[in-house]
C-alpha cells in the first residue's frame, strides 16, 4: 500500500478522530455522571454473547439487526449486540436477581447494527442509558424522565420536545375488538402511515376507536383533552389513565417542558409495554433519546432511557475550549505537573522550537514563558 492509498471502511463505520472522539467521550462521561449522582451504578455487558441468549426475551426485537459469527472455541453462534438494554434486562434477571429493588443501573458502550437506516447512516454508535428496575409505580417513570431532562441540560441542550407514547394502547384496543387477521393487518398498516382517513373508512368499533386515537395526537394540552373524550375498553382505559398519571406528575415538576402526546405511535418501541417516550430537538435527524417501560420477566418490569451519541452530539453544546499550553522540553517537569493539576493540558515541545506556529499546530492556546502561560497572538494567516 502506498501513502496515497486510502483505507476503505465498511459502509456505516468510521474512524472518530480528534476532537470529535474527545467530544463523544466527554458527553458520555457527563451523562453517566448525572446517572451516578442519582444512585445508578455502572455495569459493562460484553460486546458479544451467544446468539440464543442475546436474541431471547427483549433481544428478539433486535434479532434482525444482529451481526452473527461463529465462536471458534465453543462452535456456537455468537451475536454482536445491537442494543444494550436487553443485556441489562438479562443481568437484572440473572446475575442481579437477588439484588435489592429498586435496582438502578447505568451503562455506556458501542452497539453494532447490520443495516443503517434512512435517518441513521452509522451502524456503530455509542449507547448511553439508565434503567430503573423493579419499581412498577408511576414515580419510577417520572424519575427516568426527569433524569433525561437533567442529562440534556448538562449537555447544554435547551430546546427539545418530549413525545409521550402508549405502545400498549393499540394492542389493548385490538384485543378487545375481536378483529379478524385481515382487518388487523389493514389497521396496522393505516396506523403506521398515520392515515386517519383509512381508519375511518373501516367499519366497527375497533377501527372507529383507533381513528379517534390517531386523530388525538398533538401538543399535550389538546391531545389530553381529545384522548379523555374517547370511550375506551377497560384495559385500554387503564393504559390511558397510567399515561395521564405520569403526565400529570411530570408537569408538576417541570411545567415549562414542551410535551406532545401520540397515543398510537409504536415504531421503535418493539419491546415496550407501558408508557414510552422519545425526545426530539431542532437540528437532529431523529430522536436524541428514547425509553419507556418494558417487561424483563413475568414478575418484573423496568423503566429506562437510552441516548445515542450520533444524534445527541448534533445538538449538544460544544465543550468549553481546553486550556492547552506548550511547554519547553527543558522546563522543569514539576512546572508542567503543577499546570496539569490546575486544569491545564500541558504539552511538552519535543521538537524544541517553542515558537507560536508549533504551538498552533499542537492546538495550544498558550505558550509557557518564564513559568507563566502566555496567550498566543491571533494567527496572522
Amino acid at each position: 500500500m502506498t501513502s496515497n492509498d486510502q483505507v476503505l471502511l465498511p459502509a456505516g463505520l468510521a474512524d472518530l478522530l480528534p476532537p470529535d472522539a474527545e467530544r463523544e467521550e466527554a458527553a458520555s462521561r457527563a451523562v453517566v455522571d448525572v446517572f451516578r449522582s442519582h444512585g445508578y451504578e455502572s455495569v459493562r455487558p460484553p460486546l458479544l454473547e451467544f446468539e440464543d441468549s442475546l436474541t431471547a426475551g427483549l433481544g428478539a426485537a433486535g434479532a434482525g439487526s444482529t451481526f452473527r459469527l461463529m465462536d471458534p472455541h465453543s462452535q456456537r453462534m455468537l451475536g454482536v449486540r445491537a442494543d444494550i438494554t436487553p443485556q441489562i434486562a438479562r443481568i437484572a434477571s440473572t446475575r442481579l436477581a437477588a439484588a435489592v429493588r429498586p435496582l438502578r443501573l447505568c451503562y455506556a458502550g458501542d452497539v453494532l447494527r447490520v443495516n443503517a437506516s434512512a435517518n441513521r447512516g452509522e451502524r456503530q454508535v455509542r449507547q448511553i442509558g439508565a434503567e430503573l428496575i423493579g419499581c412498577p409505580g408511576a414515580d419510577a417513570d417520572v424519575e427516568i424522565l426527569l433524569l433525561t431532562i437533567e442529562a440534556l441540560g448538562t449537555l447544554g441542550i435547551e430546546y427539545f420536545t418530549i413525545d409521550l407514547t402508549c405502545p400498549n394502547l393499540v394492542p389493548a384496543v385490538m384485543e378487545s375488538s375481536a378483529l379478524g387477521p385481515e382487518l388487523q393487518t389493514e389497521l396496522e398498516d393505516a396506523l403506521r402511515r398515520k392515515n386517519v382517513s383509512a381508519l375511518r373508512s373501516l367499519s366497527g368499533d375497533g377501527p372507529r376507536i383507533l381513528a379517534e386515537l390517531a386523530a388525538a395526537a398533538g401538543p399535550v394540552e389538546e391531545a389530553e383533552t381529545r384522548l379523555r373524550s374517547i370511550d375506551l375498553p377497560d384495559r385500554a382505559a387503564a393504559v390511558r389513565e397510567r399515561t395521564f398519571d405520569v403526565l400529570g406528575r411530570l408537569r408538576s415538576f417541570v411545567p415549562e417542558i414542551a410535551l406532545t402526546l401520540d397515543p398510537v405511535e409504536n415504531r421503535g418501541f418493539g419491546y415496550y409495554a407501558g408508557v414510552g417516550f422519545a425526545v426530539f430537538a431542532p437540528g437532529a435527524r431523529r430522536e436524541i433519546a428514547f425509553g419507556g417501560r418494558y417487561r424483563i420477566s413475568p414478575d418484573e418490569t423496568a423503566f429506562g432511557v437510552s441516548f445515542f451519541t450520533d444524534s445527541l452530539l448534533r445538538v449538544a453544546a460544544g465543550p468549553a475550549p481546553a486550556r492547552r499550553v506548550l511547554v519547553s522540553r527543558t522546563e522543569d517537569p514539576a512546572v508542567a505537573a503543577a499546570l496539569r493539576r490546575d486544569g491545564w493540558i500541558a504539552i511538552v515541545d519535543l521538537l524544541g522550537s517553542g515558537d507560536s506556529e508549533t504551538a498552533r499546530r499542537a492546538r495550544c492556546t498558550h505558550v509557557l514563558r518564564d513559568g507563566t502561560p502566555v496567550p498566543l497572538a491571533p494567527d496572522p494567516g
